[in-house]
């Protein structure tokens, strides 16, 4: 793609950026779920952070329901993930998170679609690839009026470390589409983190560092080795998985 300046205000100081991370002509996170669905043949789905309606109306599957606080906006069930997983009481083939972007949060909304999930559905979630500590800040801006990812990308690379026995990976597209797919009968590769980093100014950008049991994760490391903690493939390799 062409490159592209970005101007971000944070704290009233401009940062700039030449952002070539991402092309914008390939493939977003609706053509994952739908590829996914029509591969399985999945007949429900569950989508967290409904907002406008934008990805959720170009879902192909007809049971759909879908979570979202706004109000008077036509949601499955109009309150936080949190009292919503408290009152469902069935089972999706694929549900996707797009929720809250912070990683306390996604990490909560993992915990919960796994318990709702068919034994062979797949959860998918966006947000996953923050080309910049300053895509993955956390608090977010305020107003957000510009890219914003938040830390989503602590909970992939937190779910990959303690479930090595459900494969996960993130295709690099649309700010990073996760998928986490019990179907795949591959491992996770053992995943090596230095015991010395440290924490600095990046983390306190993007909420602090992340911390899976006595492994601490600095957004220095997570940026130099996104490709092995996130398992990031292309759109290409994405495919191929399920040839």
């Amino acid at each position: 793609m062409n490159k592209q300046k970005m101007f971000l205000s944070l704290n009233n100081t401009y940062y700039e950026m030449l952002d070539n991370s991402y092309d914008y002509s390939k493939i977003k996170r609706y053509d994952i779920i739908n590829f996914l669905s029509k591969k399985y043949g999945f007949k429900s789905y569950l989508e967290i952070g409904t907002s406008n309606f934008l990805n959720y109306n170009k879902i192909e599957i007809q049971d759909k329901e879908c979570i979202d606080p706004q109000r008077n906006k036509g949601y499955t069930y109009n309150m936080t993930s949190d009292d919503a997983f408290k009152i469902i009481n069935r089972k999706y083939d694929i549900i996707f998170i797009d929720g809250f972007h912070h990683g306390e949060q996604v990490d909560r909304d993992i915990k919960n679609s796994l318990k709702v999930l068919n034994d062979n559905g797949v959860i998918v979630l966006h947000d996953c690839n923050p080309p910049t500590a300053l895509h993955a800040r956390y608090p977010p801006p305020n107003p957000i009026n510009c890219p914003w990812n938040g830390d989503c990308y602590k909970s992939i690379v937190r779910f990959r470390i303690e479930n090595p026995n459900i494969f996960s990976f993130v295709v690099d597209t649309d700010w990073g589409v996760g998928v986490i797919d019990k179907n795949l009968n591959r491992n996770t590769e053992n995943i090596h983190i230095p015991e010395n980093l440290l924490e600095n100014k990046n983390d306190k950008i993007v909420g602090g560092i992340l911390n899976v049991g006595n492994k601490k994760i600095t957004w220095d490391y997570f940026n130099k080795n996104r490709k092995n903690l996130l398992n990031l493939i292309n759109t290409d390799d994405f495919f191929k998985l399920y040839e």
